[in-house]
């Protein structure tokens, strides 16, 4: 029906979420700038004009990827994978609540468990009053398999306590996606075929 440009990136733009909020689509977005790659968020009504001009999740200075959001009631829960370009260190995954009506943090940005390991493909379901999240996790020792995270956020998208953990899996994940009922989520993983 209708179609209509959102960003105006001199670069690149690439990663683009949307999560609807009952009076339009709050949108995500990785602006890929020359050195950087930063996670981007915007909202738009159901006439696709912006309502709320475009600002940036993170401390900036990173390498951002993979965002993932999720509306539950007046809060979006946004998750990525992110790289601060000022810490050298691999890239975690993060999250963020912020608010349904004008995207202001409801809580601070916050990475979900720091480790050594690169953390990427993030995704993010409703469970309870929270989320579930999935992650990949790369291997440190060169050769050796990656491994599936799972975790819990409460309604203020902090990390549930002990809730962090690796999935055991017979094989190498590269990506994955879950889905939630009440008591039980269901996580369907992508994984390369073996040439031996």
């Amino acid at each position: 029906i209708a179609q209509k440009m959102i960003t105006h990136a001199k670069t690149g733009v690439s990663d683009v979420a949307a999560a609807y909020t009952g009076d339009g689509w709050v949108l995500a977005f990785i602006d890929e700038g020359a050195s950087t790659a930063e996670v981007h968020v915007t909202k738009i009504n159901p006439t696709l004009q912006v309502v709320v001009p475009e600002k940036r999740l993170g401390t900036g200075g990173s390498t951002a990827s993979a965002v993932q959001l999720l509306a539950r009631g007046d809060h979006v829960f946004a998750v990525w994978a992110d790289a601060p370009v000022s810490t050298g260190r691999a890239a975690d995954v993060f999250a963020a609540l912020l608010n349904t009506k004008d995207l202001a943090l409801a809580a601070p940005e916050h990475p979900l468990s720091e480790t050594p390991a690169r953390s990427r493909a993030p995704v993010i379901a409703p469970f309870g009053d929270g989320a579930a999240v999935a992650w990949v996790e790369d291997s440190v020792q060169n050769g050796a398999p990656a491994t599936l995270m799972l975790g819990r956020l409460d309604a203020r998208a902090e990390v549930a306590p002990g809730s962090i953990a690796p999935l055991a899996l017979d094989g190498s994940p590269e990506s994955a996606t879950i889905e939630c009922n009440d008591s039980v989520c269901h996580v369907v993983v992508s994984e390369p075929e073996c040439s031996d």
